[in-house]
């Protein structure tokens, strides 16, 4: 008889409880009734989205104001993770609408921090925090960075 072994990974919202994250993964800090978690692994884009949902209980990094962005870049460099090491977030680009969206919300982008040459939408299309001023990049949605995911407490 083989023995199947299912490697199991949960959310303690599932018992009802606000706070949660993979038990390997880094409270960054807070920003009002947001924590942030980083990620204790890299992974592409699509996986990072993924991890942030189905494991952490959130959503992929959604910036929305340039105040979450200065408090996140503040959290990230306080946590030793400082230019030119790179996030990803949620925002991509969609090429039916012909611009930058944030996917974990479907909605496009009020507030940018593009840095430099960016965005670049030549096989670019995933938005990560981290440029070596803290401003945004376009990079390959296959490449493998960390993540900070959002989770809402209540």
């Amino acid at each position: 008889m083989e023995l199947l072994v299912i490697p199991l990974t949960f959310s303690i919202f599932a018992l009802g409880l606000a706070e949660t994250a993979s038990a390997n993964s880094l409270e960054l800090g807070r920003l009002r009734q947001t924590a942030y978690y980083l990620s204790p692994y890299a992974a592409p884009h699509a996986v990072a989205m993924h991890e942030c949902q189905s494991v952490f209980g959130g959503r992929l990094l959604t910036i929305l104001t340039s105040e979450q962005d200065e408090r996140v870049t503040e959290l990230l460099r306080d946590a030793g993770i400082a230019a030119p090491d790179r996030v990803w977030t949620s925002g991509k680009f969609q090429y039916g609408s012909f611009a930058w969206e944030w996917t974990t919300i479907a909605r496009p982008f009020d507030y940018t921090n593009w840095g430099g040459s960016n965005p670049g939408i030549d096989g670019y299309c995933c938005a990560k925090i981290g440029d070596p001023d803290n401003r945004w990049r376009s990079n390959a949605c296959t490449e493998e960075h960390h993540f900070v995911c959002e989770i809402v407490i209540n």
